[in-house]
């Protein structure tokens, strides 16, 4: 299979298919359309020690988002060198781009800097369909201005993947 390139190793796509690349001939979604305003973001180029915790803390997310997963790796025994974040609106989303894009994190003393752009699935039960209920490591998804615990946000796998979520935050 093909495979996508990451700090420090190489995963197979297949692994992650949510880190495919935006297909689009404006990959920051920046022209004008008649399309929905992007709020999935994909950070690629993550260091590896990187946990979603981290993430949260040193990008100032807590408050913007109502999704985020930075996926852990079996084969690679770490992150995956990208993370998928669903902000509570286009803006939001504008703002984390426009500040965070082609930066280095704290701890990215080497490797190339974060790269940043919309992904190719929007929204998050549409990202939540992509999560398998066992991941060592689930997204943190926030509800009603809270983190759900565990067991929520397998059930909400679950129900993502049936076609039957609806939830509000």
């Amino acid at each position: 299979g093909r495979t996508l390139e990451v700090t420090h190793s190489t995963v197979m796509e297949d692994e992650f298919p949510e880190a495919r690349t935006y297909n689009s001939e404006d990959p920051l979604g920046l022209a004008p359309t008649c399309e929905v305003p992007k709020t999935t973001l994909i950070v690629r180029n993550m260091p590896w020690m990187y946990s979603q915790a981290g993430l949260i803390d040193e990008c100032e997310l807590a408050g913007s988002f109502d999704f985020l997963h930075v996926p852990f790796s079996r084969y690679l025994g770490h992150n995956a060198g990208f993370a998928i974040i669903n902000f509570l609106s286009a803006e939001l989303a504008a703002r984390f781009l426009g500040r965070w894009n082609k930066c280095r994190l704290k701890h990215q003393r080497v490797g190339r800097a974060i790269s940043i752009t919309p992904a190719q699935r929007q929204g998050r039960i549409a990202n939540l369909q992509m999560i398998h209920e066992e991941a060592p490591v689930l997204p943190v998804v926030i509800l009603g201005g809270h983190q759900a615990d565990r067991e929520t946000v397998v059930s909400m796998v679950m129900k993502a993947k049936l076609g039957c979520l609806l939830w509000s935050v």
